[in-house]
């Protein structure tokens, strides 16, 4: 075991000669005054420890400089490095082939022309701890491939022109913090690019790109951000493409969309800070995914074709559409957008959606018996049942049978062309028959509705056996009042058929009981 001090200019200007070389348990310390420099070219690097080194401590106050090749590499099984000083290498920084704990301290700078520090595939189980910086002008400023955890605390990882971090094949299992600044500033390029399997992305500092700042195309990614992730250009924050099972818990700020780039499975999101899209916020896959929102989302979400769950208690600024079957969105906060439903669809709303509901085919509900929804809400081919609450409704009916309940507001409720059963509730409202046989249901305390296009031998009025029990007992409360006919239970209740004569009604367009 050797330890080696430089205190001065050590330089070595032949090819292939090291600055200096370590074999066996040596250590090295470089002082705040003391410089290793390798100025030669051919296989060259500032320190070169061999693969008979093991458990070697280097730490570096001063200065590295390697013109042509590494500023350090390691072939150790256990290595040591701490750099409190400046390295440049004029390949890598640190190329580590074995096991490896690297801390970049406060003061310290790595420069290089490609990776800042290469982990490759027989390092695995090394750290790498950055408060200082890392800047690569033409590669990664990590390149990962084999397990490793990395924590950027208060540092910056900066690529020029590639990745800030590439979690390459063979990376399964990584783990890394970010609570500085991971930035590529490359277009083409992403700060962040996921590889492999198994990968949790914690960021509590800035992640910062042109496009795609983070590039998701491992199973089962897990990110957490609770600081800020941004796209300069407004386009996707992170894009995941080929990936599988992508969870993202944001308690912090997401600038641009979360955006399908072909995945191979679900996403979920866990939203309770802002996530905030230029045309749209979130795209979903062809898999089930789920968004919960208690947070802010600017920009529509376009779910995908899976059967996907959206729960909101936060607030939504766009639209949400679901293309897939069996899908539900459960609204408690605020949706300021239209909702696009596809197949056999469900909603659930508690509070307020500024905007229209369209269902597509399948069986469909839509509950909003404790909400507000200030658009139409509109049927679709299949048979959907709508319930409205204190809030005044507006219910279209579509090819489908419909179920369409109003509740105490003043709803407008039209029919479609199927055969469909309308229930106005207390308030005031105005119901319209569609082109199929519907039935319009009345019990009591139904309010002062208007019946529009009622179809006399087609169409049916039910009335409750406490408001009418027959035929006979209704004729006497029917009058004609000009062109309309007026049914009257008493001064609070009453029925108005536009357009109709009592000559045209007869008992069996009423039912009762």
């Amino acid at each position: 075991m050797t330890n080696y001090f430089v205190n001065g200019l050590q330089e070595q200007t032949a090819n292939n000669t090291n600055g200096q070389n370590m074999t066996g348990t040596d250590s090295l310390f470089v002082s705040n005054a003391g410089e290793i420099v390798a100025l030669g070219g051919g296989s060259v690097s500032a320190i070169f420890l061999d693969a008979n080194s093991m458990g070697n401590s280097v730490t570096i106050n001063g200065q590295l400089y390697c013109a042509n090749g590494d500023a350090v590499f390691s072939e150790s099984t256990i290595l040591n490095l701490v750099l409190n000083g400046s390295a440049f290498g004029g390949v890598d920084g640190f190329n580590l082939q074995g096991l490896s704990n690297i801390l970049i301290g406060t003061q310290g700078e790595l420069s290089v022309d490609r990776n800042g520090i290469n982990i490759d595939a027989n390092a695995g189980g090394s750290t790498i701890t950055v408060d200082g910086s890392i800047l690569s002008a033409n590669g990664a400023g990590l390149n990962i491939n084999a397990q490793t955890n990395i924590s950027v605390n208060a540092g910056a990882v900066i690529s020029a022109k590639y990745n800030g971090v590439l979690f390459y094949s063979g990376s399964a299992g990584s783990s890394l913090y970010n609570g500085g600044t991971i930035e590529s500033n490359h277009g083409s390029n992403n700060d962040i690019y996921v590889a492999d399997a198994n990968i949790q992305i914690d960021n509590a500092g800035l992640i910062s790109g042109p496009v795609d700042p983070l590039d998701i195309n491992g199973a089962n990614t897990l990110i957490i951000n609770s600081g800020t992730i941004t796209s300069q250009d407004g386009a996707s924050v992170i894009m995941f493409g080929g990936a599988n099972n992508t969870t993202i818990d944001n308690s912090g700020t997401i600038v641009g969309a979360i955006q399908n780039g072909g995945a191979a499975g679900p996403l979920s999101v866990y939203n309770s800070g802002t996530i905030m899209g230029a045309s749209f916020a979130v795209q979903g896959t062809a898999y089930n995914d789920s968004i919960t929102n208690g947070g802010t989302i600017h920009g529509a979400m376009d779910m995908g074709t899976g059967t996907d769950a959206v729960n909101n208690d936060g607030k939504i600024v766009g639209y949400v559409s679901f293309e897939g079957a069996g899908d539900s969105l459960d609204n408690s906060g605020s949706i300021k957008g239209n909702l696009y439903m596809g197949t056999g669809d469900s909603v659930t709303n508690t509070r307020v959606i500024h905007g229209s509901v369209t269902f597509a085919g399948g069986t469909n509900t839509l509950d909003t018996t404790h909400g507000e929804i200030t658009g139409t809400v509109t049927g679709g081919s299949g048979s959907d049942t709508f319930i409205a609450g204190n809030e005044a409704v507006t219910f279209i009916g579509g090819s489908g049978t419909e179920m369409m309940t109003g509740g105490a507001g003043d709803d407008v409720i039209t029919a479609g062309s199927g055969k469909d059963t309308i229930t106005g509730g207390k308030g005031d409202d105005t119901l319209t028959a569609g082109s199929g046989h519907d039935t319009f249901m009345y019990n009591g305390n139904f309010g002062n509705d208007t019946i529009n296009i009622f179809n006399y031998n087609k169409d049916i009025i039910h009335f409750a056996a406490n408001d009418f029990a027959s035929y006979s007992a209704l004729e006497a409360h029917m009058t004609q009042a000009g062109t309309d006919v007026v049914i009257t239970l008493d001064a609070s209740d009453s029925i108005v058929l536009t357009h109709e004569t009592l000559t045209n009604i007869t008992s069996s367009d009423f039912t009762f009981g």
